[in-house]
């Protein structure tokens, strides 16, 4: 049988996820009724600098939050990202 596989990046669709929930690009909506687990998830990251390599150079990441789940946070990444690949959302340009 064959397997095929899909690499996501995982922190420029962290970016594209995070512009959605806060309506920069488009909408994304839960329920006001949401478990409070999936909330906590969904507020599990957050975006840090990080310094690398002899020359110091500097670039963000998502990072976790202490020891908090964000499973469910992986999970609406990885469905934002198969929702780039189709076409349904788009990478805002860079500039």
């Amino acid at each position: 049988k064959k397997v095929s596989f899909i690499m996501l990046c995982v922190n420029p669709i962290k970016d594209v996820l995070a512009d959605l929930r806060a309506g920069r690009l488009g909408s994304w909506e839960f329920p006001d009724a949401a478990h409070p687990d999936f909330k906590a998830h969904m507020n599990a990251e957050r975006k840090v600098t990080i310094t690398e390599g002899k020359e110091n150079r500097q670039r963000q990441i998502w990072q976790r939050i202490g020891k908090k789940d964000n499973h469910l946070l992986d999970t609406e990444m990885a469905a934002t990202g198969f929702m780039m690949m189709r076409g349904h959302v788009k990478q805002p340009e860079t500039e």
